[in-house]
């Protein structure tokens, strides 16, 4: 329960990716990490872009309000995904070893977030499935290695949503980076802007999206 004592942030972590590499199930099975009493779930918010999750963690002696931004899939929906980029405080790149063109694509992914941000953030790649025996991978692992090693600054996960304890380990570790390191100010502004641009979208039938 939040203390009066204790300061209020908020966190913008948007997921982006191909179709069918699990952004969803990996955002599902973090929100349904009930063993932990200092968070609390609350109500899913839908978007006409994007599924919107809320989720309030105790840290410290701040109380972080997660905002998940699971976008839609492919790049061909870059364009309308492109304000979420400008208020995100993190971007999770998500791959799956089944899918190929999500490993194949991952240099074009990484130019779209360079050209959608204007500031330097973290971004997380996650390699998803990787409990699928690795003779039904579509990369080997060092072909996969070898395409991150370009990009340094890339920080690597292996998950599998079947190792939940794995998937909590890294959204606690990764949350509390961002924690330490993001402007207080900042972060209300950048949720205040996103929630008013997102409304704004989803009474928008049609039209392209602006950078």
């Amino acid at each position: 329960m939040e203390s009066k004592n204790q300061k209020s942030k908020v966190l913008n972590i948007m997921f982006i990716g191909e179709q069918n590499v699990g952004k969803t199930s990996l955002i599902n099975t973090f929100l349904a990490n009930n063993n932990d009493n200092n968070y609390k779930i609350e109500t899913p918010v839908k978007t006409t872009r994007a599924d919107y999750f809320q989720k309030s963690l105790s840290l410290y002696d701040s109380v972080i309000k997660l905002k998940l931004w699971d976008t839609a899939g492919g790049l061909d929906a870059i364009n309308s995904n492109r304000p979420f980029f400008k208020y995100a405080h993190c971007i999770i790149l998500v791959a799956s070893v089944d899918n190929k063109a999500s490993i194949a694509n991952i240099n074009l992914w990484i130019q779209e977030i360079a050209l959608s941000i204007s500031k330097d953030i973290s971004i997380l790649f996650f390699l998803n499935k990787t409990d699928i025996e690795q003779s039904d991978w579509c990369f080997t692992k060092d072909e996969i290695q070898g395409k991150i090693k370009d990009f340094p600054k890339l920080d690597y996960y292996e998950l599998s949503t079947n190792d939940r304890k794995s998937i909590i380990s890294v959204f606690n570790s990764f949350i509390k980076k961002l924690n330490e390191n993001i402007n207080e100010v900042a972060l209300e502004h950048h949720i205040f802007a996103l929630d008013k641009e997102s409304n704004s979208m989803s009474n928008t039938k049609s039209g392209k999206c602006c950078k």
